[in-house]
């Protein structure tokens, strides 16, 4: 147990130095470099998909310091089981770089089902064209949405949120569906 307790100790340590790394940066630049990752995949022939017959063929593979960094991980996260929960959960909240953004969106703008899957819809519709506002504008402000796997409807909330922030006099029709939990159940 000592040992397993020094190695988490060692990683915490070294995850410690390398935020005095962040440091250097303004808290908003660090904040700004976190939700500004964006890749752009150009529509061109080195983008095209490989036939399905020809998928999954080749020979099993690994790289080595891949494997090694595999138990590494395997290893630290192996002594967890016989970690401190509360302990491991002040841990996990003093490295959380968002651990306050629920609180303050709870505090500022009230959101109706408030979850981190929330704060990952409203994220990616503001930040990506998902919602047609020309076709939108152009059909008396209706808008018609379908979800899928949608319990317990966070995504949905979001979406309302968002139009209702965004296209304030929107008429939504919306539909959804989830897997019924108890299908199997007898």
């Amino acid at each position: 147990m000592e040992t397993e307790e020094y190695d988490l100790k060692k990683q915490q340590l070294l995850h410690t130095n390398k935020d005095c790394m962040h440091k250097n940066q303004t808290q908003n630049e660090h904040i700004n470099n976190l939700f500004n990752k964006r890749f752009t995949i150009v529509n061109n022939e080195c983008y095209t998909m490989p036939e399905p017959t020809t998928m999954f063929k080749d020979c099993l593979w690994t790289v080595d310091e891949l494997q090694l960094i595999k138990n590494e991980l395997n290893a630290i996260k192996n002594c967890l089981n016989n970690y401190d929960p509360d302990k491991w959960q002040l841990h996990t909240r003093i490295r959380n770089s968002a651990k306050d953004v629920m609180t303050r969106l709870k505090t500022y703008i009230q959101p109706e089902l408030l979850t981190q899957a929330w704060c990952k819809f409203y994220e990616i519709v503001s930040s990506f064209p998902l919602i047609p506002m020309n076709y939108i504008r152009n059909n008396n402000k209706c808008f018609k949405s379908v979800h899928l796997c949608e319990a317990p409807g966070a995504f949905i909330t979001s979406l309302n949120h968002w139009l209702k922030t965004n296209v304030p006099n929107i008429k939504w029709d919306w539909l959804a569906m989830t897997l019924n939990p108890y299908y199997e159940v007898m």
